[in-house]
């Protein structure tokens, strides 16, 4: 009956002569019976809250579509900006019809002001009023050269689909895990969210928790917010320890992102009752690589190795043979068992600051599939060939069993590889390599493939958790060489299963919205490079390889990184961008991905050995896109945790920098110059750091330079784009990641040539 009445009640409302009406009219209108009328009202409420129908004036209602001034998304905040934002489906035009409205608005067109929002919370989803069109330029075009204001005003003028709003309802509210501190004694207190993104306070009826006390840190969800004029009200989840117990902050992370600590019990029985040995049943079906020269290279505090290397040449070609060994996991993990749901459920690996949360239990992870040097380790073998220019003469895929002769960081291997001592067998491994991979990496780059690759910086901890160093990892030669191996192996595998037309799942790139490259190359226009239309892949890999090595390089990357689409995983196999790959997947990290076990099960059933192991209960076309859409989704969160607390430890290392006496003097460069200050490089860190204006020494005025990129303060005194510094550490705000610095001295280091 409910079923006929909607159907009837829109059916009626997207009438052309249908003028508002309020509930009573509307049943009269309809000839509801009186005793089906208080059906009427309840759903007129649900349609209501879903947001299919809008409450006008005096109680009347109208279909949203109707309205061409609403619109439903989601609304986002982002720390340190008071304003939110509404990111608007694809497709979805204001009215929420089939696309006849003007109104089409793309995420970072609809500014939510302060104020404006409501009882929303991050990520909820809302419906918001569409207030005005904002087709004037942003006040920020006058500091820009004549000619560029121009051109972008005009841009701007000519799109009216720049809009701000107000939201007029919360639709649904997500469910969400708050991490704070608690405050409060008796029967009143409150959660202060550590996340800026939320309100200041939640208030918690009935008081603190059992064993909690004021300044203890807690997990929270809210339970109800209805009016601003109050505090939204929550509950506790979780009380984690008081804020300065060591691992606390970190935990607290974890607990946010909703990330597993602890394997239950059936999986963790099912992991010891793995033998450690291994059987001459499971040997004699693969391939003996025992005397053969394989080694592994790994970080420094790597505690699993998942790949193998072996390289030789080929007789008179001048080719290479390179052998490709991963940890076969599949041979471990059989489909639908306690380990693989488990696995399957936590998607990947999570490699926060201090701690490891793996997808497999210990026992496999650092135990049996960890391939450790001389020891007898099963792998999943991709062989391929390459002539002497790197195109790829062939690709086989085999069981196998080595015994890795050598365990290599990436430091150790590139010593090795600078000294070229004669006579070691490994040294003479590791210039094959080279000679090959260096090939490899010259022909992708010549097919297109974007060098985006950022120096990684790691803190290093105490045994109480506290940040001691920040070491900096530079991308040499010893990472190019695995990464280049590592993209050749997972490129084979992708073409092979491809051909084969069996579901699998590949790793994707889509190309950028040429919108937002547009924006960027604005952006890079103002540092002074001379570029064309970046939608063209030769314009993007000109840009970047003017970048090398310049000031502005990370800060430039970086803004090329935000323009781009985000990787995923996808059961099509549409393409990598930033790769240049037509066909790609991920094959080469089973032990911390579940996707590589999927592809693993995968290529294995494709090679038909006689045993089961290649069973997959992810056969289907649709079992692949489901299970690459929840991989992506676990692939996210793991990526967000993982920065999030070495953002954490980094503010606390530079926290505790700042405390010290006399004043610790860092070498900065500048990157970066904006109305704000100067945006900076903390050298031998990789962390950015602030100059604010105000903080410029002296006691004169400086003025903003746009075009210039710098702040002049007169008679000579200038700071500027590519300037190296002395500063001190004036300030930390560890919410916000800023790091606020001075510089020490009245001129600068040096200056990069103008």
């Amino acid at each position: 009956m409910k079923e006929i009445m909607e159907q009837e009640l829109l059916d009626y409302m997207r009438r052309a002569d249908y003028r508002p009406l309020n509930k009573s009219e509307l049943a009269r209108a309809l000839e509801v019976p009186s005793n089906d009328r208080a059906e009427l009202r309840q759903l007129l409420k649900k349609l209501e809250h879903e947001g299919t129908i809008l409450r006008a004036k005096k109680g009347r209602f109208v279909l949203r579509e109707a309205d061409e001034q609403t619109l439903m998304g989601t609304y986002r905040r982002s720390p340190g900006w008071r304003d939110g934002e509404l990111a608007v489906a694809r497709g979805e035009t204001a009215g929420g019809g089939d696309g006849a409205s003007t109104h089409r608005v793309r995420l970072h067109h609809v500014v939510i002001p302060a104020g404006h929002e409501a009882t929303a919370l991050h990520g909820d989803r809302v419906l918001v009023r569409l207030r005005r069109a904002t087709p004037e330029a942003p006040h920020w075009l006058k500091h820009l050269p004549k000619d560029k204001q121009e051109r972008l005003r005009a841009r701007y003028e000519a799109r009216p689909d720049r809009l701000e709003g107000e939201v007029i309802k919360v639709v649904e509210r997500v469910p969400r895990r708050i991490v704070g501190t608690l405050s409060g004694e008796g029967s009143w207190a409150t959660i202060a969210p550590d996340d800026p993104r939320y309100p200041d306070r939640i208030d918690l009826p009935g008081g603190l928790p059992q064993g909690a006390e004021a300044g203890y840190k807690a997990l929270a969800t809210i339970v109800s917010w209805e009016s601003v004029r109050r505090r939204p009200e929550g509950e506790i989840l979780r009380v984690l320890g008081p804020a300065d117990a060591p691992g606390v902050d970190v935990l607290s992370i974890i607990h946010k992102h909703g990330l597993p600590t602890e394997f239950p019990d059936e999986v963790l029985a099912e992991a010891e009752e793995i033998a450690p040995g291994l059987d001459e049943a499971s040997l004699a079906e693969r391939e003996d690589w025992r005397d053969v020269e394989v080694i592994t290279i790994d970080p420094f505090d790597a505690r699993d190795f998942d790949d193998a290397i072996a390289v030789k040449p080929l007789p008179n070609d001048g080719g290479w043979e390179l052998a490709v060994h991963i940890a076969d996991v599949s041979h471990y993990v059989q489909p639908r068992s306690a380990l693989d749901r488990e696995a399957s459920k936590r998607g990947n690996s999570v490699y926060l600051v201090d701690r490891v949360l793996p997808m497999l239990p210990e026992a496999l992870s650092n135990g049996i599939c960890s391939l450790r040097p001389n020891e007898d380790r099963l792998t999943f073998c991709a062989v391929m060939r390459f002539d002497s220019g790197g195109r790829r003469l062939s690709a086989r895929f085999c069981p196998a069993v080595i015994r890795s002769q050598k365990r290599l960081t990436y430091e150790e291997a590139f010593d090795r590889l600078q000294k070229k001592e004669p006579g070691d067998t490994v040294t003479a491994l590791l210039e094959r390599a080279w000679e090959l991979a260096s090939v490899l990496r010259r022909r992708r780059f010549r097919a297109g493939s974007l060098d985006l690759d950022f120096p990684e910086s790691k803190v290093i901890l105490d045994e109480k958790g506290r940040p001691t160093e920040i070491r900096v990892v530079e991308n040499d030669r010893s990472h190019q060489l695995i990464e280049e191996f590592m993209l050749a192996a997972n490129e084979a595998v992708a073409e092979t299963i491809l051909r084969s037309g069996r579901p699998s799942l590949y790793r994707i790139h889509d190309e950028p919205d040429p919108d937002k490259l547009l924006e960027f190359r604005e952006s890079v226009l103002t540092h002074g490079y001379n570029i064309e239309d970046l939608t063209h892949r030769s314009e993007l890999q000109k840009l970047l390889q003017q970048l090398r090595g310049q000031a502005d390089e990370p800060v430039l990357k970086l803004g090329l990184l935000k323009s781009m689409k985000r990787a995923a995983y996808h059961a099509d196999s549409l393409g990598h961008y930033g790769l240049a790959k037509e066909h790609y997947t991920h094959f080469t990290s089973p032990i911390r991905r579940y996707t590589d076990l999927v592809v693993h099960r995968v290529l294995r059933h494709l090679l038909n050995h006689s045993n089961s192991e290649g069973a997959t209960p992810h056969s289907s076309y649709k079992a692949m896109g489901e299970m690459a859409k929840h991989l992506s989704q676990t692939e996210r969160a793991a990526a967000e945790a993982e920065s999030e607390t070495k953002r954490l430890k980094v503010m606390q290392f530079f926290e505790r920098r700042s405390r010290e006496n006399p004043p610790a003097r860092l070498e900065a460069v500048v990157t970066d110059v904006a109305r704000l200050g100067l945006f900076v490089e903390l050298v031998g860190y990789g962390t950015r750091g602030l100059i604010r204006a105000h903080d410029l020494p002296g006691d004169r005025r400086y003025r903003y330079d746009p075009r210039g990129l710098r702040f002049d303060g007169g008679k000579g005194r200038v700071f500027q784009l590519g300037d190296r510094l002395e500063v001190e550490i004036v300030r930390v705000d560890q919410s916000r990641g800023f790091i606020d610095v001075r510089p020490v001295l009245q001129e600068t280091l040096s200056r990069s040539p103008a």
